[in-house]
């Protein structure tokens, strides 16, 4: 990433001053941090904070005194490496350095006083790594300012002991690492501290909470895990700890890719639990869904200690939720289904069987059982949904019928009115293995009775019990009434 990238990623038009540029960063993690919002990722953050330590450098860089060292140096000069040195002489390491640069800065006087003002021969490489050193740490510390100061000075204890143990090949990438490293693991703390401060549901409810969704004995785990992470990250920053750049920035990023883990299986068991939750009525499928929700949270919780397949987690997650979420689509279809039969005024069962549906009732039996229940069920309420209106006009219809019956006084004519309801509301009996075709033709009958009884004589009533019954078509009767 160059400047210019770097500038149009922090929303800068120019290069600010190194106070300005820690502010847009401040300001920038209180909007983008994933713990902040919901809708950021840690990939955009990372983005963030690699652009600001691109700005930074280059402020830094622009302020940095000349590489081209001049060793015929005063005394003076000496002594003021020396002192400015002396502020980041925090480890081992830098101790020695400042023993040594204080050992030619004496034997430099003794040259004086013997009118020899010069160096020795062998302290000349050794001072201009000293300037090195001094513009390397002058150089981050600007980018450093907004780490903890713990992290700070655990920085530069490592970075004090990292030069002056001279492992590098190449300085400027090495030190490049060493400051993604650690902004990286910065990064992770805080995501780790705040999924506490913010009461994740993986978490023990604080005072007046609501309950975790997976109790807390996982939850306890879960949180376990969580500072087990955070202390995993703290030792890899201790300064005594020393690992070069890269290798450390290796394990950070090890780290960062198990929390996303731990997060993203978490996440996929609290949403499997609050999905299950829903479904108020018991079935014995339910203990082998709380089994796979068990599964999930024991595989977040041995994530970095042992090799979990996370790819088959997922695949279980994505195939139990997407069942019980075709189940809460069979659910509301059911609703939709009882609603209709209860305008239509079908006989009570047919009600009580869409509204146990409905409830969750008539999920029964194992958890493998479940599929062929829900093409069932999906079967039958898509087919009643279909012939909704249908449905509720042959309801009306039915009504009618039966008033204008009760006028002709005929006991054929009303037991014959009775089949003909057992045949018309039979057709919507589940699982409707006759289908929906059937149930439209006994509508239509109905509706050519009520459209002729009120014109037929008894003569004809034979041919309209015959309808009713379904042994006569109801084109005879249109025949028997001179119509085509």
């Amino acid at each position: 990433m160059d400047v210019k990238e770097a500038l149009d990623v922090l929303g800068l038009a120019e290069v600010p001053t190194a106070e300005g540029l820690r502010q847009v960063y401040r300001d920038l993690v209180k909007v983008y941090h994933p713990d902040v919002s919901s809708g950021s990722t840690g990939e955009h953050m990372a983005l963030i904070n690699e652009a600001y330590l691109v700005v930074m450098r280059y402020i830094s860089e622009k302020k940095s005194t000349p590489s081209e060292i001049s060793f015929t140096i005063s005394a003076q000069s000496l002594a003021r490496l020396i002192s400015a040195l002396d502020e980041y002489a925090v480890s081992p390491a830098m101790f020695r350095l400042m023993y040594r640069l204080k050992g030619a800065l004496q034997t430099y006087y003794t040259a004086l006083k013997m009118g020899k003002p010069r160096i020795l021969k062998e302290d000349e490489p050794f001072i201009k790594k000293a300037y090195i050193y001094l513009q390397i740490f002058r150089k981050v510390e600007e980018p450093i300012s907004v780490l903890p100061p713990d992290m700070r000075h655990s920085f530069m204890y490592r970075l004090g002991e990292f030069l002056a143990g001279e492992h590098w090949q190449n300085l400027g990438e090495e030190v490049n690492t060493l400051l993604q490293a650690y902004f990286r693991a910065y990064s992770l703390i805080v995501t780790l501290e705040g999924t506490e401060k913010v009461n994740m549901p993986t978490l023990p409810p604080g005072e007046g909470a609501e309950p975790s969704p997976l109790g807390t004995f996982s939850a306890m785990s879960i949180s376990g895990k969580i500072r087990s992470f955070a202390a995993r990250l703290r030792l890899l920053l201790e300064p005594r700890v020393f690992k070069m750049p890269h290798e450390l920035l290796r394990e950070v990023e090890d780290i960062g890719r198990h929390i996303n883990d731990l997060i993203s299986i978490v996440n996929m068991a609290v949403l499997l639990q609050k999905k299950l939750s829903s479904f108020r009525y018991y079935g014995p499928w339910m203990k082998e869904v709380k089994g796979i929700i068990t599964r999930l949270v024991a595989g977040a919780v041995s994530i970095g200690d042992k090799d979990v397949d996370i790819d088959v987690l997922k695949a279980t997650y994505e195939d139990t939720m997407a069942v019980l979420e075709r189940m809460e689509k069979v659910r509301d279809m059911a609703r939709k289904v009882a609603s209709i039969f209860y305008k239509a005024g079908t006989p009570p069962y047919l009600v009580e069987y869409a509204e146990k549906v409905a409830r969750g009732e008539g999920f029964t039996g194992r958890w493998e059982d479940i599929r062929a229940l829900l093409d069932e069920y999906e079967g039958y309420m898509e087919g009643v949904i279909s012939i909704g209106d249908d449905v509720i006009e042959a309801g009306v219809l039915m009504k009618k019928l039966k008033d204008k019956i009760g006028c002709l006084q005929c006991p054929d004519i009303e037991e014959a009115y009775k089949t003909l309801s057992e045949r018309l509301w039979g057709r919507l009996s589940p699982p409707m293995a006759v289908g929906v075709e059937p149930f439209l033709v006994v509508a239509d009958d109905v509706r050519t009775l009520l459209q002729f009884i009120d014109v037929i004589s008894l003569g004809d009533c034979s041919v309209a019990i015959g309808v009713m019954r379904g042994v006569v078509s109801s084109e005879l009767l249109l025949r028997k009434m001179g119509r085509e």
